[in-house]
C-alpha cells in the first residue's frame, strides 16, 4: 500500500516541444479582455456569434422595433401589398426550460454579430441564430439565447442561454 505523499504537483516539462505540425491551443481573439461578453459556448470556436460584446447587445435590444415592420417589395414584384416582418415576435419556445430573467410578456428579436449594426429582415431571409428575449415595456432586463446545434436539429426546441461573462478588468468599475 502506498502512503499519502500530499498534493500531486503538475508535471512540468520545461523543454517540451509539441510534435511537428501541431501548435498549443490558442483561443480565438475576439474583444479586449476589458469588455463584458455574452458567450454562446456550444457554437464553433470560429463562429462570429460565439462571443457578443455586451454593450453591443444592449444597444441592439434598445434599438429593436416596437412592432413588426413593413418589408420593401422585392424587385420586379407586381403586388401592391407589402409583407410584414416576422420580428419582434412573441417568444413561446419553452421559456420555462431556459429560466429567463426578463419579466413576461416576452418578445424575441434576432441579434447580429456585426458591430454598430441591427438585424434587418430581408424579404426571403431568415433570422440569425442568436436572439434577445425581453419585455417590450422594460428592456433593461433581457436574455440572450441561441440555437444550439448540440441539443437538436429542431430549431423550435434547441435554444440555450448565452452566458454573461463580466469584464476581467483588474481595477476600477466594470467596463463594457
Amino acid at each position: 500500500m502506498r502512503g499519502n505523499k500530499g498534493p500531486v504537483e503538475p508535471c512540468i516539462r520545461p523543454n517540451y516541444q509539441p510534435p511537428y505540425g501541431t501548435a498549443p491551443y490558442k483561443p480565438p481573439e475576439r474583444y479586449p479582455t476589458d469588455s463584458s461578453l455574452y458567450s454562446c459556448t456550444d457554437l464553433k470556436a470560429d463562429d462570429d456569434y460565439r462571443f457578443l460584446k455586451a454593450s453591443e447587445v444592449r444597444r441592439q435590444v434598445q434599438a429593436a422595433p416596437d412592432k413588426k415592420q413593413r418589408l420593401p417589395l422585392p424587385p420586379g414584384s407586381t403586388s401592391k401589398r407589402q409583407q410584414l416582418s416576422k420580428y419582434p415576435e412573441t417568444f413561446k419556445n419553452l421559456p420555462e426550460r431556459l429560466n429567463l430573467q426578463a419579466p413576461k410578456p416576452h418578445k424575441e428579436y434576432p441579434l447580429t454579430a456585426e458591430p454598430e449594426q441591427n438585424w434587418v429582415q430581408k424579404v426571403s431571409g431568415t433570422a440569425d441564430k442568436v436572439r434577445a428575449v425581453y419585455n417590450p415595456h422594460d428592456r433593461s432586463q433581457f436574455d440572450v439565447i441561441y440555437h444550439n446545434p448540440k441539443i437538436s436539429s429542431d430549431s423550435r426546441r434547441n435554444f440555450s442561454p448565452a452566458y454573461y461573462r463580466p469584464s476581467r478588468h483588474p481595477a476600477g468599475p466594470a467596463r463594457d
